[in-house]
């Protein structure tokens, strides 16, 4: 296990650049790593790679950010303005991993990294859990300075979750304790590829706060789906609802089904809110500087392109957006 650790900095404000991962996870099954502050790495933050290293647990970690929890830890004249200059979280291979989890001492703060927040590729990644995470924003869930005295937002410089070409995974949960919040990223959430199907995202808040009323735009939309099929976005049962709202791109792009995988059933969107805040009554409110909070739209709701067999909402109970 690896617990209570820095990695990658000296006094937790100054990168010290390891010259690789933070962290690298092979041939060791079922390792832990938690309570540290994994960032200054030239690589990846934390490293999980092939099916040796089945069944890692990442709990209660900062990854990218600073011992303050607010900003991107300071990398002085070396790399650009990002805390490990890869990704936070790079899953490769390994199954049954789980990034987070249901109480705040298993949450990860995954901000301020170069790349993804957190990366699941491969087939022999499936099953991989990501819950009760902040994904792109401070250690408590928001950004209560952004645009203030020069502060730096904790983004991500790519996606906050990215899905490639793997299956079955799940983003969030049905629960308070399991809801991701992934906000400030380029985007917010990216399933990819022909063989990622099966996973779902429930239950996150993609572009607000950890209240759901401040707006942190993902600058590329909230959740796009781009050649593949058969995957969730939302949910009918209570709590399974997405709050894809604050984003400066769409609210959830599906850009062509995969014609390599033609069983594969449609990409499906159910019971989330996309554009309003959690009341449903009014988009999330955006602070910048001194001026006064205007609301904020996602500039749209759904597009869908050339991905045959999406289906949005439905007849059943629950099935149901608002949009």
């Amino acid at each position: 296990r690896v617990q209570n650790c820095w990695i990658g900095t000296v006094d937790g404000l100054l990168a010290s650049w390891n010259g690789g991962d933070g962290v690298r996870i092979q041939d060791a099954q079922g390792t832990l790593v938690s309570g540290s502050l994994v960032s200054g790495n030239t690589g990846h933050g934390v490293h999980v790679v092939g099916d040796g290293a089945a069944n890692t647990r990442i709990q209660g970690n900062w990854i990218g950010l600073d011992s303050t929890g607010n900003r991107p830890l300071d990398i002085e004249a070396g790399g650009s303005a990002f805390g490990n200059q890869g990704d936070g979280v790079h899953i490769d291979g390994a199954s049954g991993a789980i990034v987070g989890g249901d109480t705040p001492e298993q949450r990860n703060a995954l901000s301020g990294n170069a790349g993804d927040g957190v990366h699941v590729r491969g087939a022999g990644a499936s099953g991989t859990v990501i819950s009760g995470n902040y994904i792109g924003v401070d250690a408590v869930g928001g950004f209560n300075k952004w645009g203030i005295d020069n502060m730096i937002p904790a983004a991500n410089g790519h996606h906050g979750v990215r899905l490639e070409d793997t299956s079955n995974c799940v983003v969030g949960g049905a629960t308070v304790g399991h809801r991701n919040i992934i906000s400030q990223n380029s985007l917010g959430v990216l399933i990819l590829g022909a063989t990622a199907t099966g996973n779902q995202i429930l239950g996150n808040y993609i572009g607000t706060d950890k209240e759901g009323s401040r707006a942190l735009p993902n600058t590329g939309g909230g959740v796009e789906l781009t050649d593949t099929g058969g995957n969730t976005i939302g949910g009918t049962v209570e709590g399974a609802r997405n709050i894809i709202s604050g984003n400066a791109g769409v609210g959830v792009h599906v850009l062509h089904q995969t014609p390599l995988r033609q069983e594969l059933a449609g990409n499906r969107i159910l019971g989330n809110t996309i554009g309003p805040d959690p009341s449903g009554s009014v988009p999330p409110s955006l602070y910048y500087k001194t001026v006064d909070p205007v609301p904020y739209h996602n500039p749209g709701g759904i597009w869908i392109k050339g991905a045959d067999n999406t289906i949005v909402g439905g007849t059943e109970e629950g099935a149901g957006n608002l949009i």
